[in-house]
C-alpha cells in the first residue's frame, strides 16, 4: 500500500537569488496519495470518481498511521526489553552481593564464637 502523504520541500526565492537556489527557508508542501488499486476497484463497483478518490485517500491516510504506530511500538518494544535485561542484570548483581554478604556474616560468626570459645577457655 501507499504512504497517505508525501512531504516534499518547496524552495522560495530570497533577497539574494530569486530563483529559490540557496533559500535560507524551505516550507513545506503537503500532496495527498491515494491507494490506486482501491480506487479501480471502487471504480469498477460504480462509485463516483470523486467518492472513489476520497475514499482511496482515506484508507492511505490510515495506512500512513498505522505504519507510524508499528514504529513507535517497535520503538517501545525494543526500550522495554532493554529495559528487562538492565533490570534482570542489576537483580543477579544483587543476588550475587547477597551470597558473597551471607558468606561473610557467616565467616564471621564463626570466628566470633571462636573468640568467645578462647576467652572462655583462658578465664576471661
Amino acid at each position: 500500500m501507499d504512504m497517505a502523504t508525501i512531504v516534499t520541500a518547496k524552495p522560495t526565492a530570497t533577497d539574494d537569488n530569486q530563483e529559490g537556489a540557496g533559500c535560507r527557508s524551505a516550507p513545506f508542501q503537503t500532496m495527498t496519495v491515494m491507494i490506486t488499486e482501491l480506487y479501480d476497484a471502487l471504480k469498477d463497483a460504480g462509485a463516483t470518481e470523486e467518492k472513489a478518490r476520497k475514499a482511496a485517500e482515506i484508507l492511505a491516510d490510515y495506512d500512513s498511521r498505522l505504519a507510524a504506530i508499528d514504529a513507535k511500538l517497535s520503538v517501545a518494544l525494543w526500550a522495554g526489553g532493554i529495559l528487562f535485561a538492565v533490570v534482570l542484570t542489576s537483580q543477579a548483581l544483587i543476588w550475587t552481593a547477597q551470597g558473597r554478604i551471607d558468606g561473610q556474616l557467616a565467616a564471621m560468626a564463626t570466628t566470633l564464637a571462636h573468640v568467645e570459645q578462647l576467652a572462655s577457655k583462658s578465664g576471661g
